[in-house]
């Protein structure tokens, strides 16, 4: 209970790989009776020629949230609204979401309380195809020391990384209301019932 109370909150970050160089290991090949290696970095390098950019980016995350209260001793109110969206460390992986949630508490005396409580959700999450049948991680992974000098390969395994991008989309859907009303009856100190719909 009280004046009309405002929040206001900003966050900011970032998604990324941590220590790419150290995280694949350097692969070996024997070629033309040679015995030759490719790193992360070599790999990285020859992507970044083509492209322009790394094999991983650095995701933008960021959340805003907006939320009002206040009331009086017989009735309060709350109510907030989020965005949020996080870009994953592949080009594919991305989550954007938004939030919206009331609350409304009506108490006539001492001994009844009504409380509603109400949120919406709705988004889609984008996911990278790194589930046994590709993807940047597989075929850097397996990146191949023969191929470093093919154009069609330039070192990785099972295929370009923006070949990937290009082929899969997968991507999950949500919209989820949930509502609910409960009143509370206490009609004396010991004895507490509620009836909660939702």
């Amino acid at each position: 209970a009280g004046p009309a109370r405002y929040e206001f909150t900003l966050q900011q970050g970032t998604n990324f790989v941590m220590n790419p160089q150290g995280r694949w290991p350097t692969n070996y090949q024997m070629v033309d009776g040679t015995l030759q290696s490719l790193t992360f970095t070599q790999l990285n390098n020859a992507y970044k020629q083509h492209t322009g950019n790394d094999i991983y980016q650095n995701g933008l995350t960021q959340k805003y949230r907006a939320a009002v209260s206040g009331g009086s001793d017989v009735f309060q109110y709350y109510a907030s609204a989020t965005r949020e969206k996080d870009d994953g460390v592949e080009p594919t992986n991305d989550l954007n979401r938004t939030n919206a949630r009331g609350n409304l508490t009506i108490q006539p005396s001492d001994k009844i309380k009504i409380e509603t409580h109400m949120s919406y959700l709705t988004g889609r999450t984008n996911l990278a195809p790194e589930a046994g049948y590709g993807g940047r991680v597989w075929t850097t992974e397996l990146m191949d020391p023969a191929s470093v000098s093919d154009p069609a390969e330039y070192g990785f395994y099972s295929g370009l990384p923006w070949q990937y991008d290009a082929e899969y989309h997968m991507f999950q859907d949500i919209n989820r209301f949930t509502g609910s009303v409960q009143l509370t009856h206490q009609p004396t100190s010991w004895f507490t019932q509620r009836l909660v719909i939702g």
